[in-house]
Formats: C-alpha cells, structure tokens, sequence
C-alpha cells in the first residue's frame, strides 16, 4: 500500500514505540546535567529577546556512557526549569541516579531535592574531583556534557 512520507508518522509510531521498548536503554548510575542558552523557535523568553530570534534555556542530562536521559527546553533558567527536567530524566530511567554532576549554578542544589535523598549532588564544572563511589573512587567532571552541548 502506497502513503505519502507525510502520513509516516502516523502509520509507522505503534511499531516504532513496540520498537523502542524492547531496546530500551539501561542508563548508568552517574548523571550529568548541564543547561546552555540557544536559540530556538518553540519557546521564548519574555526577558532575553536578541534580534528577531527567540531565545530559552535547554537543559540536558546525560549519563555517565553518554546517553541523553532527558532534555528540556524552558523559557527561563530557574529551579522549576531544572527540577522538571530532572523528574522527566527520573521518568524515563525508572530510578534515580546516585550522583548528579553539574556545574556552580545554584538552582541545581535545590533541584536535585526532587530525586530524593539518596541522590548525591556534585558540583565540578571543569575542574575533576574525587569522589569515593561503590568500593572505589570515581573523577567526576562536567567536560562530557559541556563538550556534548557545543
């Protein structure tokens, strides 16, 4: 039977979430999340206008192998931004991670509190630090979601 690529999405997205579920991914136990001011055409912040583009915050969690957990993009770079990206990341995983990297930026502190306790927030932007995990010591860094973000 003949369809247009236009009528694609509908006809083929049952099989293609069959599809996705059963090569669901196993994301890692470290995440790393990171935000970075674009320009986009869905969401606009009402502060940050420049030129006639529309500019928002997107912000993305990935974990330690490299896999995109979750991304978001919010109008504005606040606590709510990174509190509902990281519920969509907690979501989409099934479990929350034992430790979340991330840069200086004070709204993580307050929003990693929606993974729960067990979460461990680890603020190292470039810079590695030591941080003991498991029955070793693990270097934690942001440089992997910075250079994914570029």
């Amino acid at each position: 039977m003949w369809t247009s690529v236009g009528r694609w999405p509908q006809r083929f997205s049952a099989s293609a979430k069959k599809i996705a579920r059963r090569y669901k991914i196993k994301f890692s136990k470290i995440w790393h999340v990171d935000e970075k001011f674009t320009s986009h055409k869905r969401v606009p912040s009402k502060r940050r206008k420049r030129g006639k583009r529309k500019w928002a915050y997107r912000i993305t969690v990935l974990d330690s192998e490299g896999n995109v957990v979750a991304s978001y993009l919010a109008p504005e770079r606040s606590t709510d931004a990174v509190k509902e990206v990281l519920r969509r990341a907690k979501k989409e995983a099934g479990f929350s991670p034992d430790i979340v990297v991330s840069d200086k930026y004070n709204a993580y502190d307050r929003g990693v509190n929606v993974l729960g306790r067990r979460a461990k927030h680890v603020r190292a932007h470039f810079e590695g630090k030591f941080i003991p995990y498991g029955k070793g010591v693990v270097l934690l860094s942001n440089n992997k979601i910075e250079r994914y973000q570029r």
